[in-house]
């Protein structure tokens, strides 16, 4: 699908005055949004008019403390309708037994709750805040989230294509990847949510540089304040550009993954080592697990990888910040690129001096060597040669500056 031209069926948890899920709905025109709930209301448009609802979802946007209530019900297509959470009882209309893909006539509300969260969507965004699915290997109490007990379903119940985690712990991870090894697509919530902690990062390392050409007298508090303004869009841009690396990897991984089974186990044993990992609270396969995976050719699940992924980066960061690597003059571009460019044109001469200088380029390297060659590399190429990752960085960055 093309999410800017290509019709898009959604459902999701919010309402257009939270942010999360709010700023989710007006990412494209296309979307055409199914039902949606909150704390109060049930909304339900079997078959929206995608430009006329994102018009009405915009103009909820805009309005301060708006709920499903306020919808122009003129607006929703025949056979739906805004319903209070508080009913007893709900009858389905054909249009909506039709779109959330049941033949039940009446349903409570949070029996429609459950329907909305398993209907055959493209997709199921997830902004608020609840734990909606679980595996069901597990038990409600395993959610720890006894509100939502009555509406929560199990990963394989759920008929969307993709799940976007905007909301945190909207899934427990075993229901993530129950409903993976289902035929869903997902990641983690903190994989769907990185933009917003990549965004803080960059915030107060640009203000700290920025800071220091304050204190040297080459900056007022007004010129500050003018400048972070004028670069938020290239900021965003790099943040956006990063974090589909980051998406891109880990779908690349899961394409692979069946013939790399022993290294992905290679590197559990190494991060248990480093007294980082414990696959019982990561929900990640024991070592006899991945024997069974490696005999009958069968994958990792995505939010396998995702929580990887994550302790490789981490492992790396702190191996290459306790290194000499970040002092070397090769890995100056990074910084360089890292901060926009008319910060860079201005007080270029003061980013060698930055309080964090080790720990961004570690970071940056981290980042810029597993996003390209997947969770395994660095480990593997420990393994085969006997080097340490900073020789393997360096030897990275050294064959792509010749390539």
């Amino acid at each position: 699908l093309d999410v800017q031209t290509d019709p898009i069926t959604v459902v999701g948890v919010g309402d257009m005055s939270g942010d999360v899920f709010g700023n989710g709905m007006l990412l494209s025109r296309s979307i055409k949004l199914v039902a949606a709930f909150d704390h109060r209301h049930i909304f339900v448009d079997p078959n929206p008019d995608p430009e006329r609802s994102f018009g009405e979802r915009e103009r909820l946007a805009q309005r301060r403390r708006s709920s499903w209530k306020d919808y122009d019900h003129t607006l929703i297509s025949p056979g739906g309708g805004v319903f209070s959470r508080s009913l007893k009882r709900i009858e389905l209309t054909e249009e909506m037994q039709a779109a959330l893909g049941t033949d039940v006539a009446e349903m409570t509300p949070q029996q429609l709750i459950s329907a909305v969260l398993k209907a055959p969507v493209d997709l199921f965004w997830n902004g608020g805040i609840g734990t909606y699915v679980k595996a069901s290997s597990e038990t409600n109490d395993d959610a720890q989230d006894r509100s939502n007990d009555p509406v929560r379903v199990d990963g394989r119940e759920l008929r969307c294509k993709v799940v976007g985690e905007g909301g945190n712990l909207g899934f427990t991870q075993a229901g993530r990847i129950e409903y993976d090894r289902s035929g869903g697509r997902i990641f983690t919530d903190f994989v769907d949510n990185s933009g917003g902690v990549h965004c803080s990062d960059r915030e107060v390392n640009i203000k700290i540089l920025l800071r220091m050409a304050e204190q040297s007298g080459l900056l007022t508090r007004d010129e500050r304040n003018d400048l972070i303004e004028a670069v938020s869009d290239d900021v965003v841009a790099a943040i956006v550009y990063d974090n589909f690396l980051q998406a891109q990897i880990l779908s690349q991984e899961t394409a692979v993954s069946s013939e790399r089974i022993e290294a992905y186990e290679d590197l559990m044993v190494q991060l248990e080592a480093d007294a980082s990992l414990d696959r019982g609270i990561e929900t990640l396969p024991n070592s006899e697990t991945m024997a069974e995976r490696a005999r009958a050719g069968r994958r990792m699940a995505r939010p396998e990888l995702a929580i990887l992924l994550a302790y490789a980066k981490q492992s790396l960061t702190d191996d290459l910040v306790a290194s000499d690597l970040p002092e070397a003059a090769f890995f100056e571009d990074l910084l360089t690129d890292y901060f926009p460019q008319p910060i860079v044109e201005r007080f270029g001469s003061l980013i060698p001096d930055h309080p964090l200088r080790r720990q961004l380029v570690a970071t940056i390297v981290a980042n810029e060597v597993l996003n390209s060659q997947g969770n395994t590399f660095v480990s593997r190429l420990e393994s085969k040669t006997g080097a340490g990752s900073s020789e393997i960085v360096r030897a990275y960055r050294t064959a792509r500056g010749i390539a």
